[in-house]
């Protein structure tokens, strides 16, 4: 009596955790983007002079029932429209990845590394003549005009999922280092549109940034 009160049990819990693994494994991928953020660095282009055109790509993939390892990618074309011609004259790109913790229902935080690389579009008059050696600045180093900048940085959102779809409202804040970076905003806020630096103007130091995409959207897999 007793073997078969234990092998119900037994049973039973082997069902729970089967169901349990089931509903992981139904949503163990998600792909995501930042639409709201797009659309505001092509809005940018309305009433000012520089847009930017942001192509972001990111993917979380579940580990355990709380956590998850969180990765980025974003391409970004910087546009020029002086004399009322559109030129792409400058690019930026990032990578991030680190955890993401699950806290309490919907509500998560994520701690992730992120590498950018920016070659913004306004340009200076003195450039490195090809016959004379510039000094390096920093790791990664590919000349004057390219900042390089290495951050940590903190996220916290809410999350919703409507079958395969995926909503998170999402704000963040990071700080980190900045090889060949001239700050146009004047508070040390990394920005894409800035000044290239050039062989006469590495400059370099401490920033902080925000992340102001503000919504997560995308789908399960």
């Amino acid at each position: 009596m007793h073997a078969l009160v234990l092998f119900a049990a037994l049973a039973q819990l082997d069902t729970s955790q089967q169901l349990t693994d089931a509903r992981a494994d139904a949503s163990r991928v998600t792909v995501y983007g930042y639409p709201l953020g797009t659309l505001a660095l092509a809005a940018r282009g309305l009433t000012d002079n520089e847009y930017g055109l942001e192509l972001p790509l990111g993917v979380s993939i579940r580990l355990t029932e709380r956590t998850s390892l969180d990765l980025e990618a974003m391409w970004v074309g910087l546009v020029d429209k002086w004399d009322g011609r559109r030129t792409l004259n400058g690019f930026g790109v990032s990578f991030a990845a680190g955890p993401k913790v699950s806290l309490w229902r919907g509500l998560w935080a994520d701690l992730h590394a992120r590498f950018t690389l920016t070659h913004p579009v306004q340009s200076s008059l003195f450039r490195c003549p090809p016959d004379v050696l510039c000094a390096l600045s920093g790791p990664l180093d590919l000349g004057p005009g390219y900042t390089r900048a290495f951050l940590a940085e903190a996220d916290v959102g809410y999350e919703w999922r409507f079958g395969a779809l995926y909503l998170s409202p999402t704000v963040g804040i990071g700080a980190g280092y900045a090889y060949d970076y001239l700050d146009s905003t004047g508070l040390q806020l990394l920005s894409p549109f800035s000044r290239r630096t050039t062989a006469r103007t590495r400059t370099e130091g401490f920033v902080w940034t925000l992340n102001l995409n503000l919504l997560r959207v995308g789908f399960s897999l």
